[in-house]
């Protein structure tokens, strides 16, 4: 087990042996996902949005707009 302290600014460091392990890189993408047990860090890419794919019943069509709206975001 790995702990951090978060700054004021609000930022936290995740330490060189998570970040090998979890494949995270300079300029990966994460998000905090609230649980039961706490917070969760997943790496945000495609994936994350495929384990969300069928839930809505719309054959990808979500997942292929998600996408489509994220990689808008980037360039504001």
């Amino acid at each position: 087990m790995k702990t951090t302290t978060v700054s004021t600014n609000g930022r936290i460091t995740i330490p060189v042996s998570l970040r090998k392990q979890c494949g995270l890189k300079n300029g990966t993408r994460i998000v905090f996902v609230k649980t039961d047990r706490g917070c969760e860090v997943v790496k945000f890419d495609k994936n994350y949005f495929l384990k969300f794919a069928g839930i809505l019943g719309t054959k990808g069509k979500m997942l292929e707009g998600l996408m489509k709206e994220k990689r808008k975001e980037k360039y504001l």
